[in-house]
């Protein structure tokens, strides 16, 4: 067997519920305890919280951006990007 070939554990993606999650993935999944996920849903996720994480990084005292974890913090900061 290569690296290539990929083996499918009986589980479901919690996304799509179809049954495409590697062991690989399922066992790094379970012991961070993430959410069991597909590589192709796991991508999709990944991707919109890059675009939120994104939303919440402001240059401060124009210096280097932050990224700013308190949301209430964030609305002082910049009422728009709460909306």
């Amino acid at each position: 067997m290569s690296h290539h070939d990929k083996i499918f554990t009986h589980l479901l993606c919690t996304v799509c519920n179809l049954p495409r999650v590697t062991q690989g993935r399922y066992d790094h999944q379970k012991s961070h305890k993430l959410k069991i996920t597909c590589h192709a849903c796991g991508d999709i996720i990944a991707k919109q919280e890059i675009k939120r994480k994104q939303s919440r990084v402001l240059p401060i005292n124009k210096s280097t951006p932050t990224y700013i974890s308190d949301i209430s913090l964030l609305r002082q900061l910049n009422p728009k990007r709460t909306t």
